[in-house]
């Protein structure tokens, strides 16, 4: 009985010492980590692209604007719940940070200028350039705010490599 007692705890001894390093972020790769982050800011930064490419095509009816600009809240609000379910490993101080920032930012772009364009599109104009000034009003903030976020990301990533030693392409 006695060897049995000194058994179970060396057994538990051994569990412990083997499952408190798994259940760290410890084992995560930083490489997997910072594709992982990575692959949230970039689908974002894509359907941000997208949805600009329709805003600047003047192909694109206001009925299809409307469209792309719910299906893109309706993604990003997706996105947004999968992005903050990462949990940031230790090495990172900034990079997980900047892109949940850049989801923020783009949602604040979304509600505010974006929304201001929309409704602008909406209007009836009497002449074609009526609302035009409004209009790029509104696109050139929201452009010049979305930048200095990606910007933000951009060294934010390159700051996160460094610590690691990844190198990026």
């Amino acid at each position: 009985m006695k060897n049995f007692n000194n058994l179970s705890k060396l057994f538990l001894l051994i569990f412990a010492s083997v499952s408190i390093p798994a259940s760290c972020d410890l084992g995560i790769a930083p490489a997997k980590y910072n594709d992982e982050v990575l692959m949230y800011y970039t689908m974002l930064d894509n359907q941000v692209s997208y949805f600009f490419e329709d805003i600047y095509d003047d192909n694109v009816s206001i009925e299809q604007l409307n469209q792309q600009y719910n299906k893109h809240k309706k993604f990003h609000k997706e996105y947004t719940a999968k992005l903050k379910k990462i949990k940031p490993i230790k090495k990172d101080k900034w990079f997980y940070k900047s892109v949940v920032e850049y989801y923020e930012t783009v949602e604040k772009v979304l509600l505010n200028e974006l929304s201001n364009v929309m409704y602008f599109y909406s209007l009836t104009w009497e002449t074609e350039d009526q609302y035009n000034n409004q209009i790029h009003t509104q696109l050139d903030k929201a452009l010049e705010i979305i930048i200095a976020a990606e910007d933000n990301v951009i060294d934010s990533q390159k700051t996160f490599a460094n610590e690691v030693g990844l190198q990026l392409n």
